[in-house]
């Protein structure tokens, strides 16, 4: 069973420093209960600053939560789903089932070993920031105007060609929502939106009109509703203090226990994008990461840009449903995808075109 942190007691957040003979790397982690991505971002550029007398004094007590500034109630249609999904659809005959709801996204019965009994997996890419601003431009050809969405797809895809194109995927990315004129707190707590994009591959879908989807979705406005009330559903797991068997003190704890118990992902990949940053004074590249969360999904990579082009941090867990060979067939058809994706040359590429073996 994975190690659970005692956040009464344990280290919410620390700084290392790591030298050698030429070179030394400052190392700034934390519980993610204390902050998120963004606000790391934040904590790490006020550590490093020269002077922080402009910053608010803050206490714990005055930093406003998520939800005591922003709607993330769950509206009556996704309650609906909901309801339809978990409750009246599984108590049908397979056969019906099939009928009324989409089929099950990748990993849905690929799961070999439950992910909380599986060792973590990291790596590292590294991304030129030649192909940055070449994905850029070739995405503004095809009226994508970020980044994220070529990112988030072409990632997908990778991964759909590596573990046998599944007919259906669930794509997953936390969205910031932190914003001092609501009164959120400088960099603490945590002001995270969560988009879950449904992807449903073929060889000939055309990746460029997928990508400008994803992106107009996730801008859109009801994108951004459906964000924040992805994150107010889990106001619906039951949160109770006891349990008869004594192993689960919340209801928190004993529903996500039984979930990676019966080996449940909650989507195909999650990508976390910070976007680009400046490097801090005097550092030449810079990166950051995430643990290997046993509730996430499968796949889960952390992205941030800088000067130095583009840094990626990949998390797994060694063979619940993929194993390290696996996660380097995806990152050697994701390079290649992106290779093809900013050739001047050619602009039309369908999913198939795009992972086929040279």
């Amino acid at each position: 069973m994975e190690h659970i942190q005692n956040i009464d007691t344990g280290i919410l957040w620390q700084v290392t420093r790591y030298t050698s003979a030429t070179t030394s790397f400052l190392a700034l982690s934390s519980d993610h209960a204390l902050l998120d991505g963004r606000g790391l971002f934040k904590l790490l550029d006020y550590l490093v600053r020269d002077d922080i007398s402009d910053l608010l004094h803050e206490s714990v007590a005055d930093v406003p939560r998520l939800e005591d500034t922003l709607n993330v109630k769950p509206d009556a249609m996704l309650l609906l789903g909901l309801v339809y999904r978990e409750l009246f659809v599984p108590k049908l005959p397979s056969f019906l089932q099939a009928y009324l709801v989409a089929p099950p996204s990748w990993p849905t019965g690929q799961v070999s070993i439950a992910p909380n009994q599986c060792p973590p997996i990291y790596t590292l890419l590294d991304l030129p920031l030649q192909t940055v601003v070449g994905l850029k431009a070739a995405g503004r050809l095809h009226q994508v105007q970020t980044l994220h969405p070529i990112l988030k797809l072409s990632y997908a895809v990778a991964i759909w060609s590596v573990v046998g194109r599944p007919s259906s995927m669930q794509l997953q990315s936390p969205a910031s929502v932190r914003d001092t004129k609501l009164g959120h707190s400088q960099c603490t707590a945590c002001y995270t939106a969560s988009h879950s994009v449904p992807f449903q591959p073929t060889s000939g879908s055309d990746f460029w009109k997928e990508a400008a989807a994803i992106g107009a979705y996730m801008s859109s406005a009801i994108g951004k509703r459906r964000a924040l009330q992805e994150i107010g559903s889990l106001s619906l797991v039951p949160d109770y203090t006891s349990s008869a068997d004594g192993l689960h003190p919340t209801g928190w704890e004993k529903f996500f226990s039984e979930k990676m118990d019966n080996k449940k992902y909650s989507g195909s990949l999650e990508i976390s994008n910070i976007g680009h940053v400046d490097l801090p004074t005097g550092a030449n590249d810079l990166c950051w990461g995430q643990a290997a969360s046993p509730l996430s999904t499968p796949f889960g990579i952390s992205v941030v840009g800088h000067l130095g082009g583009l840094r990626v941090a990949g998390a797994f867990r060694d063979g619940s449903v993929v194993d390290s060979a696996a996660i380097e067939s995806v990152h050697q058809v994701w390079k290649r995808v992106l290779d093809r994706l900013v050739d001047p040359v050619r602009s039309d590429w369908t999913l198939g075109a795009l992972v086929a073996e040279e």
